[in-house]
């Protein structure tokens, strides 16, 4: 199970909280950073690693879509990458992931683009079969 700690992050009670009414929530773009150190493989962000934490986290969005919204004009979602800044405002997070080293992480990244590029493909190649000649 993922465990996380906020309270290194300099300003934690309003970068990572937000009031609902009575309630203090997690803000979203907190959230989603917790569950990328998993992801990228960074088990904290610090200052020497805020940029690379940052580059791996937007491949990864580039690769499997984007995780944070922000309402339209017409109240839909409009999905967006995670910022550089929003990365540097959570220095100090901390949580117990697995660490990926850098080759490991783009390794990875690269795999699941071949595995989609071999589906894209598999799925041409059956739509050329059912074509009339």
């Amino acid at each position: 199970m993922l465990e996380w700690k906020t309270t290194d992050i300099k300003n934690q009670h309003t970068v990572c909280f937000e009031e609902t009414g009575e309630d203090l929530q997690m803000r979203q773009v907190t959230r989603q950073l917790i569950f990328f150190t998993e992801r990228v493989g960074l088990n904290r962000i610090t200052n020497d690693n805020r940029i690379d934490f940052w580059k791996r986290v937007n491949a990864w969005e580039r690769v499997h879509g984007q995780c944070l919204s922000r309402r339209g004009d017409d109240d839909k979602p409009i999905m967006r990458f995670i910022s550089l800044q929003e990365v540097q405002d959570h220095v100090g997070l901390w949580t117990n992931a697995r660490r990926l080293t850098e080759p490991k992480f783009y390794d990875e990244i690269i795999k699941t683009i071949l595995c989609d590029v071999d589906e894209k493909l598999a799925n041409e190649q059956r739509a050329c079969e059912t074509l009339p000649t």
